[in-house]
């Protein structure tokens, strides 16, 4: 008696190849031959491919179960947080700086050429030099301050700012927006109405009693100007 031959084809599943050698008729009885496979990933995670075996014996064509997993390339991957970020100060004041995180979650050293700042409201941020100037090795970060220092009075819409990477990862650029909430004025000015008019003879003085309130954290010095007055 002898055991029927098994012959392996040459069309493999695809992200898969194979070689090696083949038995051919009238091979040994238990004789054996090598196929050897590699994996070659489109993508990362798990692959699964069929190998099936058509030949002359009971069962064919006999099936063989293939996995693999494929990983990310040596590349940088950049993490960033918070984003948006947001910060709030008294007109006239500056607020804490606060830092954004860049974090490199890749696996290669992440180098970033060029940070820009831009945006309508960009002279009402601070934005002092940033550590992140040399490359960043895989797992590490540098960070990038940022403060406010509102020029608006309150009640007026958010200041924005927009924080720009430029990189060697594939997804740069990488944009943070920095949002900049006005919480006070500079000052506040009121008067009771009994003392906003009055009557004046020609040639005459008269004097107004107004209050002069400073919003939270403003220190500075106030210029008031007269305007609508008779001639």
């Amino acid at each position: 008696h002898r055991t029927p031959t098994t012959r392996v084809p040459g069309a493999l599943a695809a992200g898969a190849a194979d070689r090696g050698t083949r038995a051919g008729p009238g091979a040994d009885d238990n004789a054996a031959c090598a196929r050897s496979l590699t994996l070659t990933p489109s993508a990362t995670g798990l692959r699964q491919a069929t190998l099936q075996i058509a030949d002359d014996a009971t069962g064919s064509p006999q099936s063989i179960s293939l996995s693999g997993t494929g990983v990310a390339p040596n590349t940088p991957i950049v993490s960033i947080a918070p984003s948006p970020l947001t910060l709030s100060a008294t007109q006239g004041t500056a607020s804490a700086a606060q830092n954004i995180t860049v974090t490199n979650t890749g696996t290669a050293p992440l180098n970033i050429t060029a940070i820009t700042f831009t945006g309508a409201n960009v002279t009402e941020f601070v934005n002092p030099a940033s550590s992140c100037t040399a490359a960043i090795a895989p797992a590490a970060s540098c960070t990038i301050a940022v403060g406010f220092a509102p020029t608006a009075a309150m009640g007026s819409a958010t200041r924005t700012e927009t924080v720009t990477l430029t990189d060697d990862a594939t997804s740069s650029p990488q944009t943070v927006t920095v949002n900049g909430t006005v919480t006070a004025s500079a000052c506040t000015l009121t008067s009771a109405p009994s003392a906003s008019m009055a009557t004046v003879n020609a040639g005459q003085t008269a004097q107004y009693s107004l209050q002069l309130t400073p919003g939270l954290g403003y220190s500075g010095s106030v210029t008031m100007a007269c305007s609508g007055a008779p001639a």
